[in-house]
This record gives C-alpha cells, structure tokens and sequence, in this order.
C-alpha cells in the first residue's frame, strides 16, 4: 500500500528529476497521550538543488501517508512552476 502511493508519487515527480533524484520514507509508531499522533511519517525528495520535506502525524497509518504525501505533492507543485519560470 505505501509502496503503491509513493511510487505514484515519484512518477509524478519524476517529471522534474533527473538521476540523481531519491524518495525517502520514515515511519515510525509512538505509543502518545493522544492517540492521533500515534503514527508519523516524514517523506523527504532530494531534487537538484532542492530538498523538499513533508511530515505528518495520525491515528491511521493510510492517513498519515496520505497526508504527507499531500503535503510533498503540494511543494512539488511548487518548485515545477518555479523551474518553468526560469
């Protein structure tokens, strides 16, 4: 499962990398006082010349990974359209 929506995610970012482009994926289980903050998951892309960073905290090990992977999409959004203005 986490592999599938992270591939997805690399073929999505693929469009701005080139070899030397690398996805990592921490996932970690805390026993907390709040339950929703049980899982947390940190996605780092290392793109040239950038490193872009998504963390996120959840009861759910889907929804933390969803999450996440929100918030990278998001910030490779954002570094594609600053590429292009270049």
């Amino acid at each position: 499962m986490i592999r599938q929506k992270v591939e997805k995610l690399a073929t999505f970012a693929a469009r701005i990398s080139d070899e030397s482009s690398k996805i990592k994926v921490d996932i970690s289980y805390e026993k907390t006082k709040k339950p929703e903050h049980a899982y947390r998951c940190v996605l780092t892309l290392f793109v040239p010349q950038h490193t872009l960073r998504g963390k996120a905290r959840n009861e759910s090990l889907r929804n933390v990974v969803d999450e996440v992977i929100e918030k990278v999409r998001g910030q490779i959004e954002h570094y594609k359209s600053k590429i292009i203005r270049r």
